[in-house]
Protein backbone atom coordinates (compact mmCIF):
# COMPACT_ATOMS: atom_id res chain seq x y z
CA UNK A 1 0.00 0.00 0.00
CA UNK A 2 2.72 2.45 0.99
CA UNK A 3 4.86 1.31 -1.94
CA UNK A 4 2.01 2.06 -4.34
CA UNK A 5 1.55 5.51 -2.81
CA UNK A 6 5.26 6.27 -3.10
CA UNK A 7 5.22 5.23 -6.74
CA UNK A 8 2.26 7.49 -7.46
CA UNK A 9 3.93 10.36 -5.65
CA UNK A 10 7.08 9.85 -7.71
CA UNK A 11 5.10 9.93 -10.97
CA UNK A 12 3.32 13.09 -9.86
CA UNK A 13 6.63 14.73 -8.86
CA UNK A 14 8.20 13.83 -12.21
CA UNK A 15 5.24 15.18 -14.16
CA UNK A 16 5.06 18.34 -12.08
CA UNK A 17 8.77 19.04 -12.60
CA UNK A 18 8.46 18.82 -16.39
CA UNK A 19 5.32 20.93 -16.27
CA UNK A 20 7.23 23.56 -14.24
CA UNK A 21 10.06 23.55 -16.79
CA UNK A 22 7.56 24.12 -19.59
CA UNK A 23 5.82 26.91 -17.68
CA UNK A 24 9.09 28.73 -16.97
CA UNK A 25 10.13 28.25 -20.60
CA UNK A 26 6.93 29.91 -21.84
CA UNK A 27 7.32 32.77 -19.38
CA UNK A 28 10.96 33.49 -20.24
CA UNK A 29 10.30 33.06 -23.96
CA UNK A 30 7.69 35.80 -23.70
CA UNK A 31 10.19 38.08 -21.98
CA UNK A 32 12.84 37.40 -24.62
CA UNK A 33 10.38 38.11 -27.41
CA UNK A 34 9.32 41.40 -25.77
CA UNK A 35 12.96 42.48 -25.57
CA UNK A 36 13.55 41.43 -29.18
CA UNK A 37 10.62 43.59 -30.31
CA UNK A 38 12.06 46.55 -28.42
CA UNK A 39 15.43 46.06 -30.10
CA UNK A 40 13.76 45.98 -33.50
CA UNK A 41 11.68 49.06 -32.70
CA UNK A 42 14.83 50.97 -31.76
CA UNK A 43 16.66 49.83 -34.85
CA UNK A 44 19.49 48.23 -32.90
CA UNK A 45 20.49 45.86 -35.72
CA UNK A 46 20.61 48.77 -38.16
CA UNK A 47 22.72 50.75 -35.66
CA UNK A 48 25.15 47.82 -35.34
CA UNK A 49 25.54 47.73 -39.13
CA UNK A 50 26.05 51.50 -39.21
CA UNK A 51 28.73 51.37 -36.52
CA UNK A 52 30.43 48.44 -38.26
CA UNK A 53 30.82 50.60 -41.36
CA UNK A 54 32.33 53.36 -39.22
CA UNK A 55 34.79 50.88 -37.71
CA UNK A 56 35.87 49.84 -41.21
CA UNK A 57 36.91 53.37 -42.19
CA UNK A 58 40.64 53.76 -42.68
CA UNK A 59 40.75 57.18 -41.01
CA UNK A 60 38.78 56.07 -37.93
CA UNK A 61 41.78 55.97 -35.59
CA UNK A 62 42.88 59.47 -36.56
CA UNK A 63 40.68 60.39 -33.60
CA UNK A 64 41.41 57.69 -30.97
CA UNK A 65 38.82 58.94 -28.49
CA UNK A 66 36.01 58.86 -31.05
CA UNK A 67 37.22 55.51 -32.39
CA UNK A 68 37.23 53.99 -28.93
CA UNK A 69 33.73 55.27 -28.23
CA UNK A 70 32.38 53.83 -31.51
CA UNK A 71 34.12 50.52 -30.86
CA UNK A 72 32.65 50.23 -27.35
CA UNK A 73 29.14 51.15 -28.51
CA UNK A 74 29.32 48.64 -31.38
CA UNK A 75 30.50 45.87 -29.06
CA UNK A 76 27.77 46.64 -26.50
CA UNK A 77 24.93 46.66 -29.06
CA UNK A 78 26.22 43.57 -30.87
CA UNK A 79 26.45 41.79 -27.53
CA UNK A 80 22.77 42.58 -26.86
CA UNK A 81 21.71 40.82 -30.07
CA UNK A 82 24.05 37.87 -29.49
CA UNK A 83 22.82 37.52 -25.90
CA UNK A 84 19.20 37.23 -27.00
CA UNK A 85 20.11 34.53 -29.52
CA UNK A 86 22.12 32.72 -26.83
CA UNK A 87 19.16 32.89 -24.41
CA UNK A 88 16.86 31.33 -27.00
CA UNK A 89 19.29 28.54 -27.82
CA UNK A 90 19.96 27.72 -24.16
CA UNK A 91 16.23 27.61 -23.34
CA UNK A 92 15.45 25.34 -26.28
CA UNK A 93 18.24 22.98 -25.23
CA UNK A 94 17.04 22.94 -21.60
CA UNK A 95 13.45 22.06 -22.53
CA UNK A 96 14.55 19.39 -24.99
CA UNK A 97 16.81 17.79 -22.39
CA UNK A 98 14.10 17.96 -19.72
CA UNK A 99 11.61 16.26 -22.05
CA UNK A 100 14.04 13.44 -22.76
CA UNK A 101 14.86 13.11 -19.05
CA UNK A 102 11.16 12.92 -18.20
CA UNK A 103 10.76 9.95 -20.54
CA UNK A 104 13.72 8.23 -18.86
CA UNK A 105 12.61 9.12 -15.32
CA UNK A 106 15.76 11.21 -14.67
CA UNK A 107 14.29 13.63 -12.13
CA UNK A 108 17.67 15.13 -11.21
CA UNK A 109 18.32 16.10 -14.84
CA UNK A 110 14.91 17.77 -14.95
CA UNK A 111 15.78 19.68 -11.79
CA UNK A 112 19.09 20.79 -13.35
CA UNK A 113 17.24 22.00 -16.45
CA UNK A 114 14.80 23.96 -14.28
CA UNK A 115 17.74 25.52 -12.41
CA UNK A 116 19.30 26.54 -15.72
CA UNK A 117 16.04 28.14 -16.87
CA UNK A 118 15.80 30.02 -13.57
CA UNK A 119 19.29 31.41 -14.16
CA UNK A 120 18.38 32.42 -17.71
CA UNK A 121 15.24 34.11 -16.36
CA UNK A 122 17.36 36.18 -13.96
CA UNK A 123 19.67 37.21 -16.81
CA UNK A 124 16.77 38.12 -19.08
CA UNK A 125 15.18 40.23 -16.34
CA UNK A 126 18.46 42.14 -15.94
CA UNK A 127 18.64 42.47 -19.72
CA UNK A 128 15.08 43.79 -19.80
CA UNK A 129 15.90 46.36 -17.13
CA UNK A 130 18.76 47.57 -19.30
CA UNK A 131 16.17 48.15 -22.01
CA UNK A 132 14.39 50.57 -19.67
CA UNK A 133 17.39 52.87 -20.07
CA UNK A 134 15.79 54.36 -23.16
CA UNK A 135 16.62 58.05 -22.75
CA UNK A 136 19.60 59.11 -24.90
CA UNK A 137 21.40 60.30 -21.76
CA UNK A 138 21.04 56.93 -20.03
CA UNK A 139 23.86 55.46 -22.11
CA UNK A 140 26.34 58.04 -20.78
CA UNK A 141 28.75 57.77 -17.90
CA UNK A 142 27.92 59.73 -14.77
CA UNK A 143 29.19 62.20 -12.22
CA UNK A 144 28.21 61.56 -8.61
CA UNK A 145 28.33 64.51 -6.23
CA UNK A 146 28.20 63.83 -2.51
CA UNK A 147 27.71 66.33 0.31
CA UNK A 148 27.60 65.85 4.07
CA UNK A 149 24.32 66.80 5.73
CA UNK A 150 23.01 66.86 9.28
CA UNK A 151 25.20 64.95 11.70
CA UNK A 152 28.47 66.86 12.00
CA UNK A 153 31.65 64.79 11.85
CA UNK A 154 29.57 61.62 11.62
CA UNK A 155 27.97 62.86 8.38
CA UNK A 156 31.41 63.70 6.93
CA UNK A 157 32.54 60.15 7.65
CA UNK A 158 29.30 58.86 6.10
CA UNK A 159 29.97 60.90 2.96
CA UNK A 160 33.39 59.29 2.61
CA UNK A 161 31.85 55.84 3.10
CA UNK A 162 29.34 56.50 0.31
CA UNK A 163 32.11 57.74 -1.97
CA UNK A 164 34.00 54.48 -1.39
CA UNK A 165 30.79 52.46 -1.94
CA UNK A 166 30.06 54.02 -5.33
CA UNK A 167 33.70 53.89 -6.43
CA UNK A 168 33.84 50.16 -5.67
CA UNK A 169 30.46 49.56 -7.30
CA UNK A 170 31.67 51.23 -10.49
CA UNK A 171 34.90 49.23 -10.58
CA UNK A 172 33.20 45.91 -9.83
CA UNK A 173 30.53 46.63 -12.46
CA UNK A 174 33.15 47.00 -15.17
CA UNK A 175 33.25 50.79 -15.23
CA UNK A 176 36.14 53.18 -14.68
CA UNK A 177 35.81 55.13 -11.41
CA UNK A 178 37.80 58.31 -10.79
CA UNK A 179 37.60 60.68 -7.81
CA UNK A 180 37.86 64.17 -9.33
CA UNK A 181 37.39 66.41 -6.28
CA UNK A 182 37.20 66.20 -2.49
CA UNK A 183 36.79 68.66 0.38
CA UNK A 184 37.96 67.26 3.75
CA UNK A 185 35.86 67.51 6.90
CA UNK A 186 37.05 69.49 9.91
CA UNK A 187 37.91 66.42 12.01
CA UNK A 188 37.44 63.43 9.70
CA UNK A 189 35.76 62.28 6.52
CA UNK A 190 34.69 64.55 3.68
CA UNK A 191 32.40 67.55 3.51
CA UNK A 192 31.94 66.90 -0.20
CA UNK A 193 33.30 64.79 -3.04
CA UNK A 194 32.87 64.25 -6.77
CA UNK A 195 33.19 60.84 -8.42
CA UNK A 196 33.27 60.21 -12.15
CA UNK A 197 32.14 56.82 -13.49
CA UNK A 198 32.80 56.18 -17.17
CA UNK A 199 31.11 53.46 -19.19
CA UNK A 200 27.99 52.55 -21.14
CA UNK A 201 24.73 53.02 -19.16
CA UNK A 202 26.49 54.12 -15.96
CA UNK A 203 24.15 57.12 -15.67
CA UNK A 204 21.09 55.05 -16.52
CA UNK A 205 21.78 52.81 -13.53
CA UNK A 206 23.26 55.25 -11.02
CA UNK A 207 20.58 57.94 -11.45
CA UNK A 208 18.51 55.86 -9.02
CA UNK A 209 20.88 56.96 -6.25
CA UNK A 210 19.97 60.65 -6.36
CA UNK A 211 18.60 61.78 -3.01
CA UNK A 212 19.34 61.84 0.72
CA UNK A 213 20.94 58.76 2.30
CA UNK A 214 20.60 58.13 6.04
CA UNK A 215 22.88 56.02 8.25
CA UNK A 216 22.33 54.81 11.82
CA UNK A 217 25.22 53.31 13.83
CA UNK A 218 27.21 53.52 17.05
CA UNK A 219 29.29 56.62 16.48
CA UNK A 220 33.05 56.23 16.27
CA UNK A 221 33.34 59.86 17.35
CA UNK A 222 31.19 59.68 20.49
CA UNK A 223 33.18 58.80 23.61
CA UNK A 224 29.97 57.51 25.23
CA UNK A 225 29.35 55.05 22.39
CA UNK A 226 25.87 56.31 21.65
CA UNK A 227 23.86 55.54 18.54
CA UNK A 228 23.93 58.37 16.03
CA UNK A 229 21.98 59.22 12.89
CA UNK A 230 23.56 61.15 10.04
CA UNK A 231 22.77 62.14 6.47
CA UNK A 232 24.52 62.69 3.15
CA UNK A 233 23.18 63.99 -0.11
CA UNK A 234 23.86 62.28 -3.43
CA UNK A 235 23.32 63.92 -6.80
CA UNK A 236 23.90 61.93 -10.00
CA UNK A 237 24.40 63.69 -13.33
CA UNK A 238 25.13 62.38 -16.84
CA UNK A 239 28.77 62.61 -17.90
CA UNK A 240 28.98 64.24 -21.30
CA UNK A 241 31.80 63.51 -23.72
CA UNK A 242 33.39 66.29 -25.73
CA UNK A 243 31.49 65.13 -28.82
CA UNK A 244 28.11 65.01 -27.09
CA UNK A 245 27.20 68.61 -27.98
CA UNK A 246 23.94 67.31 -29.46
CA UNK A 247 22.64 67.09 -25.88
CA UNK A 248 23.36 70.68 -24.92
CA UNK A 249 25.25 73.64 -26.41
CA UNK A 250 27.37 76.08 -24.42
CA UNK A 251 28.34 79.47 -25.80
CA UNK A 252 31.94 80.29 -24.72
CA UNK A 253 30.81 83.89 -24.27
CA UNK A 254 28.49 82.72 -21.48
CA UNK A 255 31.39 81.40 -19.39
CA UNK A 256 33.44 83.06 -16.67
CA UNK A 257 36.64 81.20 -15.82
CA UNK A 258 38.59 81.86 -12.62
CA UNK A 259 41.82 80.27 -11.40
CA UNK A 260 42.98 80.01 -7.79
CA UNK A 261 45.31 78.09 -5.53
CA UNK A 262 44.17 74.62 -4.59
CA UNK A 263 43.53 73.84 -0.92
CA UNK A 264 44.17 70.71 1.13
CA UNK A 265 46.55 67.86 0.45
CA UNK A 266 48.16 67.51 -2.94
CA UNK A 267 51.81 68.45 -2.79
CA UNK A 268 53.77 71.67 -2.89
CA UNK A 269 53.13 72.38 -6.58
CA UNK A 270 49.35 72.05 -6.24
CA UNK A 271 49.15 74.39 -3.27
CA UNK A 272 51.50 77.13 -4.51
CA UNK A 273 50.29 77.63 -8.09
CA UNK A 274 46.91 78.71 -9.41
CA UNK A 275 46.11 75.29 -10.81
CA UNK A 276 42.52 75.10 -9.52
CA UNK A 277 39.79 76.22 -11.92
CA UNK A 278 36.26 77.51 -11.35
CA UNK A 279 33.87 77.84 -14.32
CA UNK A 280 30.61 79.80 -14.05
CA UNK A 281 27.79 79.60 -16.59
CA UNK A 282 26.51 83.17 -16.45
CA UNK A 283 22.95 82.67 -17.83
CA UNK A 284 22.08 80.03 -15.24
CA UNK A 285 24.57 80.72 -12.43
CA UNK A 286 25.67 77.07 -12.49
CA UNK A 287 29.24 76.68 -11.17
CA UNK A 288 31.73 73.85 -11.53
CA UNK A 289 35.25 73.67 -10.15
CA UNK A 290 38.15 71.26 -9.98
CA UNK A 291 41.44 71.21 -8.08
CA UNK A 292 42.30 67.52 -8.16
CA UNK A 293 45.04 67.72 -10.82
CA UNK A 294 48.43 69.45 -10.88
CA UNK A 295 47.70 70.80 -14.35
CA UNK A 296 45.46 73.84 -14.75
CA UNK A 297 44.58 72.58 -18.23
CA UNK A 298 43.34 69.21 -16.89
CA UNK A 299 41.44 70.91 -14.07
CA UNK A 300 39.73 73.18 -16.59
CA UNK A 301 38.78 70.18 -18.75
CA UNK A 302 37.30 68.37 -15.74
CA UNK A 303 35.44 71.48 -14.56
CA UNK A 304 33.96 71.92 -18.05
CA UNK A 305 32.88 68.29 -18.04
CA UNK A 306 31.10 68.78 -14.71
CA UNK A 307 29.51 72.01 -15.94
CA UNK A 308 28.11 70.33 -19.06
CA UNK A 309 26.77 67.53 -16.90
CA UNK A 310 25.06 69.94 -14.51
CA UNK A 311 23.46 71.85 -17.35
CA UNK A 312 22.29 68.63 -18.98
CA UNK A 313 20.83 67.42 -15.68
CA UNK A 314 18.84 70.69 -15.45
CA UNK A 315 17.46 69.97 -18.90
CA UNK A 316 16.63 66.37 -18.04
CA UNK A 317 14.90 67.44 -14.83
CA UNK A 318 12.68 69.79 -16.83
CA UNK A 319 11.80 66.90 -19.16
CA UNK A 320 10.96 64.66 -16.20
CA UNK A 321 8.68 67.31 -14.75
CA UNK A 322 6.96 67.72 -18.10
CA UNK A 323 6.30 63.97 -18.23
CA UNK A 324 4.78 64.13 -14.75
CA UNK A 325 7.47 62.04 -13.18
CA UNK A 326 7.27 62.13 -9.43
CA UNK A 327 10.96 62.54 -8.77
CA UNK A 328 11.43 65.77 -6.88
CA UNK A 329 14.60 67.71 -6.19
CA UNK A 330 16.91 66.36 -3.51
CA UNK A 331 15.12 67.96 -0.58
CA UNK A 332 16.61 68.95 2.77
CA UNK A 333 19.68 66.97 3.74
CA UNK A 334 18.12 65.84 7.02
CA UNK A 335 15.20 64.02 8.68
CA UNK A 336 12.16 63.02 6.67
CA UNK A 337 13.67 63.34 3.21
CA UNK A 338 15.84 60.24 2.93
CA UNK A 339 15.36 57.88 0.00
CA UNK A 340 17.28 55.08 1.69
CA UNK A 341 18.32 54.11 5.22
CA UNK A 342 21.41 52.12 6.20
CA UNK A 343 21.00 50.76 9.73
CA UNK A 344 24.14 49.25 11.27
CA UNK A 345 22.90 49.16 14.89
CA UNK A 346 21.11 47.53 16.70
CA UNK A 347 20.55 45.36 13.61
CA UNK A 348 21.78 45.52 10.03
CA UNK A 349 19.38 46.54 7.29
CA UNK A 350 19.42 48.68 4.14
CA UNK A 351 15.98 49.78 2.96
CA UNK A 352 14.91 51.98 0.06
CA UNK A 353 11.88 54.03 1.10
CA UNK A 354 10.71 54.58 -2.49
CA UNK A 355 10.49 50.94 -3.53
CA UNK A 356 10.59 49.11 -0.17
CA UNK A 357 13.43 46.95 -1.50
CA UNK A 358 15.63 45.89 1.43
CA UNK A 359 18.44 43.57 2.45
CA UNK A 360 20.13 42.65 5.76
CA UNK A 361 23.47 42.51 3.90
CA UNK A 362 24.31 46.09 4.86
CA UNK A 363 28.08 45.60 4.89
CA UNK A 364 28.04 44.05 1.42
CA UNK A 365 26.05 47.02 0.13
CA UNK A 366 28.55 49.45 1.68
CA UNK A 367 31.38 47.55 0.00
CA UNK A 368 29.71 48.39 -3.30
CA UNK A 369 29.16 44.76 -4.23
CA UNK A 370 26.93 44.82 -7.36
CA UNK A 371 25.13 41.67 -6.21
CA UNK A 372 23.63 43.68 -3.34
CA UNK A 373 23.72 47.35 -4.45
CA UNK A 374 22.54 46.98 -8.05
CA UNK A 375 19.16 45.40 -7.05
CA UNK A 376 18.28 48.73 -5.36
CA UNK A 377 18.81 50.43 -8.72
CA UNK A 378 16.86 47.68 -10.50
CA UNK A 379 13.84 48.05 -8.23
CA UNK A 380 13.86 51.81 -8.77
CA UNK A 381 14.01 51.43 -12.55
CA UNK A 382 11.19 48.88 -12.52
CA UNK A 383 8.98 51.06 -10.32
CA UNK A 384 9.68 54.18 -12.38
CA UNK A 385 8.74 52.32 -15.56
CA UNK A 386 5.54 51.04 -13.92
CA UNK A 387 4.65 54.56 -12.72
CA UNK A 388 5.19 56.00 -16.21
CA UNK A 389 3.03 53.26 -17.75
CA UNK A 390 0.28 54.07 -15.24
CA UNK A 391 0.47 57.78 -16.06
CA UNK A 392 0.37 57.10 -19.80
CA UNK A 393 -2.50 54.67 -19.30
CA UNK A 394 -4.41 57.27 -17.32
CA UNK A 395 -3.82 59.89 -20.00
CA UNK A 396 -5.02 57.47 -22.71
CA UNK A 397 -8.18 56.68 -20.75
CA UNK A 398 -8.80 60.38 -20.16
CA UNK A 399 -8.35 61.15 -23.87
CA UNK A 400 -10.72 58.35 -24.80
Amino acid sequence: MSGSADSGGGEQSKSTSLHTVQEVFRSVSGMVEAVRVKLETRGVREKVDELAKELAREDLWDNPDRAGKISREHAALADMIESLDAFTTAMDNAVEMATMADEEGETQVIADCLSELDQIETQVKRFHLNMLLDHPADRLGCIIELAAGAGGTESCDWTEMLLDMYKRWGEQSGYQSTITDTSPGTEAGLRSAVLQISGLNAYGWAKAETGVHRMVRISEYDSNGRRQTCFAQVNVMPLMDDDDDNFIEIDPADLKIDTYRASGAGGQHVNTTESAVRVTHLPTGVIAQCQAERSQHRNKAMAMSVLRSRLLERKLQAERDARREQRNSLGDNSWGNQIRSYVLHPYKLVKDHRTNHETPQALAVLKGEPEYLTPFMESYLAQTAADEDAVQGGESTSSA
